[in-house]
Formats: C-alpha cells, structure tokens, sequence
C-alpha cells in the first residue's frame, strides 16, 4: 500500500500546479493576517501605492494595483468609510475621482505592513533570505 500523500510523478513535475498550490497557502497566510485586522489584500494594495505615488484617480490605482476596477471602486468606499483615504472629484478633468491617503491611511498601512511582514515571514521560513531573493525575482519575472 502506497502512502496517501505521495503525489504522482507527472503532478510534481508541472510548474503551474506547484506555483498555484503555494500561492494558495501563502495567500491564505496573509488573507488571514488582513482579515484578523479587518481588512483585504486590495485594501492593503491601494494604501501602499497612493503612499509611494500620491494622489491618484481610481481608474490608475485599478491599473498601478492590478486591481480590476469594479472591485477597485468597493476597496475604495471601504476604505473611504473607515476614513483611510478621501475621494474627491479632480479639479482639472470634474468626469474623474482623485484618491489620496489621509493620516488615518498611513497608520492603517503601518499596521498592516507589519502584520504581512509577520505572515510572509512565517509562509517564507523554509527560505533562507538569499532563497527568498531568487524566488521574488524569477517570480516578478514570470508575472512580466
């Protein structure tokens, strides 16, 4: 009798099923971590870019964040209502919305950088840092 958790040879050998079953355990790790604080990846996402660039419309966070702009318009009222960002309508083109960071968004986002830093530490631990670098890097290169 064969051990029930041995994987077929042909299953280990394909890449996109490795890399899917990890991004599904890593991914639960940090929804866990955002959710425990009350809060979604595309929150974090949208924080962590109107900190680095500024001000921007909806329309370019949906596309700096990889967010699809449906669920880009709902991040934004939550993250609204909870007083982490301020929309307004852009004095220069009335058709579209600016979204900035308030204060409240940047301690949000302190908190949540360091609540994912505890979770990626914890998923990426049979890394050691030199391992972790590699994998980012072929990572960002397979995502293009």
């Amino acid at each position: 009798m064969t051990d029930p958790h041995e994987t077929a040879d042909l299953l280990e050998r394909q890449d996109s099923r490795l890399l899917s079953q990890v991004a599904v355990l890593v991914g639960r790790q940090v929804g866990a971590a955002l959710e425990a604080r009350g809060a979604t990846k595309h929150d974090f996402a949208v924080l962590a870019t109107l900190d680095q660039y500024g001000p921007d419309s909806q329309a370019n966070l949906a596309r700096r964040t990889r967010i699809d702009r449906s669920d880009m318009v709902a991040a934004l009222s939550g993250l609204e209502a909870a007083g982490a960002v301020v929309r307004d309508v852009d004095a220069t083109d009335r058709r579209r919305n600016v979204v900035a960071l308030s204060a409240a968004g940047r301690a949000r986002l302190a908190e949540l950088a360091a609540a994912l830093e505890v979770a990626q530490a914890q998923a990426m631990a049979p890394l050691d840092a030199a391992e972790r670098d590699v994998l980012r890097g072929l990572l960002r290169k397979l995502r293009g």
